[in-house]
């Protein structure tokens, strides 16, 4: 189908509405959203102008933690921004499909159709893309900048999609402000009590029959030596996110039972009602993670955990590369799990800083950029 020509993106014509985020999944249960989101809104200038979201997931989550920010389901009726803005995650992957890419190419129609201008910050880009002819180049022609969240994904956007170079800046992921903020309370010296905390997920297209083998061996091999937490990124309750993993990992399929080990606990934060702070304190117990998760990984990093990663996507071991932590490469093994926790390694909080400073700086000329436009 051609999504360029189908119509099925929103009117602008009627209210008086200044910025529209046109990023439709907040409030989604992915922890790692919300940080991007609160990560933003730490910076950027409240007085500049109105925002607006229109969100097919967990509406009052959103309006709970982030009331600068008019939330509104999504629907027809029309809207009359002055820019279009894309706020983080990674919108150039394919890995969890196509469905975001074809309402992208939606909304750079109706940019293109009304001479919007449309931006996007804090965002990525996987290299799984490389090969796509349908959407990513047509996207681009409608977009006046982006802020990459490393220089991994505008090389990505530049090299493979021929976007102009000076449109793309490459900069930081947005939670790393909301994450500086929030480390800043917390005592290093005080003594963790969880020894392991693992979050792993995989979009089905990249979990491999030894992932969850492997962790369920590493994790019956050490349950009398440690003090393990299974943490959810992703809150939902149900397949294919953590929460579904947990319970493949405890699951006995010889006798069809459900058989947790008393040193493993599952841990998923309130999502619906909880602040920003109660989404990850619990990072300031673990004394190291191993992550598939990229903002489990940032998270972990910024609470001073020793971190490793378990590989998954292009994205998140551009971040471990990035962060100078050891990758725990597929196909997993029980053997390969014990060294990642091993060598674990705690990231140098002179790198974090400048992460911080590079996001929040990108969030200020963003800004200016916009400022512009009310001359």
């Amino acid at each position: 189908m051609d999504f360029w020509t189908k119509g099925e993106y929103f009117q602008i014509s009627q209210i008086n509405m200044s910025i529209f985020l046109n990023f439709d999944f907040y409030g989604s249960h992915n922890v790692g959203d919300d940080l991007m989101v609160a990560g933003f809104l730490e910076v950027f200038p409240h007085s500049l102008a109105p925002l607006e979201c229109q969100t097919k997931q967990h509406i009052a989550s959103q309006r709970i933690r982030f009331p600068q920010i008019h939330w509104e389901p999504v629907s027809t009726k029309d809207i009359q921004p002055q820019c279009l803005l894309g706020i983080g995650d990674t919108p150039f992957q394919l890995t969890s499909g196509v469905w975001f890419l074809e309402k992208l190419l939606r909304d750079a129609k109706t940019a293109k159709d009304k001479n919007i201008p449309m931006y996007m910050i804090g965002v990525g880009a996987e290299k799984e893309v490389k090969n796509d002819t349908k959407y990513i180049h047509k996207i681009l022609e409608s977009i006046s900048h982006i802020w990459t969240r490393d220089e991994f994904s505008k090389q990505i956007l530049v090299d493979n999609f021929k976007f102009p170079d000076e449109k793309v800046t490459a900069s930081s992921d947005l939670a790393n402000i909301y994450l500086d903020k929030w480390s800043q309370s917390i005592d290093f010296n005080r003594e963790r009590p969880v020894d392991l905390a693992v979050c792993f997920f995989a979009e089905e297209k990249l979990l491999q029959p030894t992932d969850i083998p492997a962790l369920k061996k590493f994790f019956r091999k050490n349950a009398t030596q440690l003090q393990m937490v299974f943490n959810a990124n992703e809150t939902r309750k149900r397949e294919p996110f953590e929460w579904y993993i947990y319970h493949q990992l405890m699951f006995n399929w010889f006798d069809r039972t459900f058989r947790p080990l008393p040193n493993l606990t599952y841990y998923s934060p309130e999502y619906a009602t909880g602040s920003m702070n109660d989404l990850i304190d619990s990072y300031k117990d673990y004394k190291t993670v191993l992550t598939s998760r990229y903002h489990g990984l940032m998270t972990a990093a910024w609470a001073g955990c020793k971190v490793a990663v378990l590989e998954r996507s292009s994205k998140v071991s551009a971040l471990a590369q990035e962060l100078g932590i050891p990758i725990i490469q597929k196909p997993f093994t029980v053997e390969k799990i014990e060294e990642g926790y091993a060598n674990a390694k705690v990231v140098d909080r002179n790198l974090l800083a400048s992460l911080s400073k590079n996001a929040k700086q990108s969030v200020e000329e963003l800004a200016g950029v916009i400022g512009k436009l009310y001359k």
